[in-house]
């Protein structure tokens, strides 16, 4: 009879703790919404439902709101710095900050036994109204996270949902100026294929004053070819006015599109019309084609006209472009290649021609071109073309290619545009660049050495050794490219070697190297790849509460100056005396690290990360870090009632994470840390 007594005890306890295991607990300002005058007090209570979970503690972390449409009442007149109105659901009230010029108010209570798991006001929010707007309080909060508002029950963050404020206190903004517009000018025109001509970019800004215009512009690539009207530099530019004294882009895109922007500087503005940029185009194809811009009004990723932030562009006005046949052939011009060629090595010849056209080839002069057997590739739209010839085909001495173009009207050229190039036989050396690394730098476990080698003929191998003035064939160790190509390397391939600690010296360490060709070349003189190696630096770190460094397993970070990406990052246990000697593995990389000022981060499970800038660290140093502060136990970055809630679970056992001095027992010593940094937040 008795053991069906405790199986519906168990039963029972089992229905009763349901609830508790699918609750989720909701905070909520009320009221939610309202419209105030400037200068009314608004009152909003932060509620928590704990719907039935058993709550051990709460972290407002944080609430924001507008600093410049709200302040805080101070609640205690006899505390420094402004306080809210803490509630009495919880007995201890373990933070209560206002941040007045960030905007950012901290809160947190917890129980001391037992948990709650009611629903009442946690703590109440006196807010003054200053200024005009819709003004937001909003609690930062993303499921999952643990590092921001909490309920915790029982080690876990049992927050679902926030219901955050909005109160309207005056009218709408002002609007913001209109009339601003872009225009192409001709709005519409007629060209024969082959003809060039302009269209410009036409800026109104209608009286308002502007800080920047972005154009997206779309135009026919088949129809029209873009003229560069800046060789000098990469890729294809439109010109660019000179109404806004910074063009911040400039660039003819892949796909039919024209990306163009220019900005004032500083503080400046303009106001006024003319001309923004100039577009030199070429008609290469009948048919009839728009210019258009990418616009949709109040869009900020199109063309914009822009304001402090705000896009003002209202209209604007495209153009239409009608070609026609010219009637003739096309023009073909820039034979390429000229002049001597090696034969070991693949050639492409090219043409270009001034309207979209396809183009052929042949070895014999005055073919026709129907008959000719061979066909460029048309890109560009059709006014560059190109092919590829191997290697085999090249000969020494002399190479005459003719070629034929014929445009989409169907007129063919009459004549021949003739390439012609010398074939050559390869008998230099190859050309050795870029020997890495160079400098001086802390001893690492290994290094990449490297070169960048070129031949006409293609690299057929790279040796190194350690003794100057080594034949090739005598070198004892190989370099090898990045980009493994069977029996012949490309001339783009980097060539490299991994060495390790065990063959370099704190001091000078130079490397002797020599390439061939695959026609059999070999450089007679080395290329150096020299550098000098300096004492690693050593960090000494300590953990709150832990007597042996060894016990722990830190992090440390090397930041340049201002930097958020970590230059090295080294994971290991220190020793005894707490001391880490760093030494890079290059093995995947070359992060090389010299002698400077770092911004330098020592982290550690279940401790809050310290970050210290602007270290000098120089050959063979002795830096010793701050103390990590201890009671990070879930580590999220900050010490709080999650933190207490899994160590309470965990008491008077000897749980590790929760064991923060390592003395095999969970108790009051340990939640000593944990109250000593409540609320602290790693760096």
């Amino acid at each position: 009879m008795m053991k069906y007594i405790y199986f519906y005890i168990i039963v029972a306890l089992l229905l009763f703790a349901a609830p508790a295991l699918t609750s989720a607990a909701t905070l909520t300002l009320s009221p939610a919404s309202g419209s105030y005058h400037v200068g009314d007090t608004i009152t909003a209570s932060i509620v928590l439902d704990a719907q039935g979970a058993s709550v051990d503690g709460v972290d407002i972390y944080y609430l924001n709101y507008n600093p410049a449409l709200l302040s805080v009442q101070d609640s205690n007149g006899s505390v420094s710095g402004v306080q809210i109105v803490p509630g009495t659901l919880m007995p201890t009230t373990t933070a209560n900050i206002v941040d007045a010029g960030m905007g950012k108010i901290a809160f947190a209570q917890a129980v001391s036994g037992g948990g709650y798991t009611g629903s009442g006001t946690l703590a109440t929010v006196y807010f003054t109204a200053l200024a005009a707007g819709t003004a937001s309080v909003t609690f930062d909060f993303t499921s999952g996270n643990t590092t921001d508002c909490n309920v915790a029950s029982g080690g876990t963050d049992v927050l679902a949902s926030v219901t955050n404020g909005a109160y309207t206190i005056t009218v709408a903004p002002p609007p913001p100026p209109a009339g601003p517009s872009l225009t192409l000018a001709p709005a519409s025109f007629s060209k024969v294929t082959g003809d060039a001509f302009a269209v410009n970019i036409m800026l109104d800004t209608a009286g308002s004053a502007i800080d920047g215009v972005d154009v997206y512009l779309n135009y026919d690539r088949n129809a029209m070819s873009v003229v560069d009207d800046d060789p000098s530099t990469d890729g294809v530019q439109i010109t660019a006015g000179a109404l806004l004294p910074n063009t911040a882009r400039n660039e003819v895109g892949s796909y039919s599109k024209i990306f163009f922007s220019q900005t004032t500087q500083g503080t400046g503005t303009y106001s006024g019309s003319g001309v923004l940029a100039t577009i030199h185009f070429r008609a290469i194809a009948p048919g009839e084609t728009d210019l258009t811009f990418d616009f949709v009004a109040g869009k900020t990723s199109d063309t914009n006209i822009s304001i402090g932030g705000a896009d003002i562009l209202s209209s604007v006005s495209n153009a239409s472009v009608t070609v026609a046949s010219n009637g003739l052939p096309p023009v073909v011009s820039n034979p390429q290649p000229s002049g001597p060629v090696s034969v070991s090595l693949s050639v492409t010849l090219s043409v270009e021609t001034n309207e979209k056209s396809t183009c052929r080839y042949n070895t014999a002069p005055g073919t026709a071109y129907d008959a000719m057997p061979s066909s460029l590739y048309s890109r560009d739209g059709g006014v560059t073309h190109t092919a590829m010839l191997s290697s085999s085909k090249i000969q020494l001495g002399s190479n005459v290619y003719y070629v034929k173009c014929r445009d989409a009207s169907g007129a063919a050229t009459p004549s021949d545009m003739v390439i012609s190039f010398t074939g050559v036989t390869d008998s230099a050396a190859p050309t050795i660049l870029n020997p890495t690394p160079i400098g001086s730098f802390f001893m690492p476990k290994n290094i990449h050495i490297s070169v960048l080698p070129f031949d006409e003929s293609g690299i057929a191998a790279c040796k190194f050794g350690r003794v100057a003035g080594t034949a090739y064939d005598a070198l004892p160790r190989f370099l090898f490219p990045h980009r493994f190509v069977p029996i012949i390397f490309t001339n783009d391939d980097v060539f490299s070697m991994l060495i390790a600690s065990r063959d370099l010296v704190v001091g000078q360490n130079n490397f002797y190297i020599r390439c061939k060709d695959t026609a059999g070349n070999v450089n007679t003189t080395d290329t150096v790849v020299s550098f000098t190696l300096l004492a690693a630096p050593t960090f000494t770190v300590s953990a709150e509460g832990v007597t042996d460094p060894r016990m722990v397993t830190f992090t440390l970070e090397l930041f340049t100056t201002g930097s958020t990406t970590p230059e090295i990052t080294v994971t290991t246990r220190p020793t005894s005396t707490g001391q880490i000697t760093v030494l890079v593995d290059n093995t995947f990389s070359n992060k090389l690290l010299g002698p400077g000022i770092y911004d330098v981060a020592v982290s550690s499970d279940r401790y809050l990360k310290k970050k210290v800038s602007g270290v000098f660290v120089g050959a063979g140093a002795l830096i010793t870090l701050p103390e990590l502060l201890a009671g990070d136990l879930n580590s999220d970055g900050i010490v709080n009632s999650l933190d207490w809630a899994r160590m309470s679970a965990d008491w008077g056992t000897s749980y590790v994470r929760s064991d923060i001095n390592r003395d095999r027992r969970v108790n009051t010593v340990d939640w000593g840390y944990l109250r000593k940094n409540w609320m602290n937040v790693g760096d």
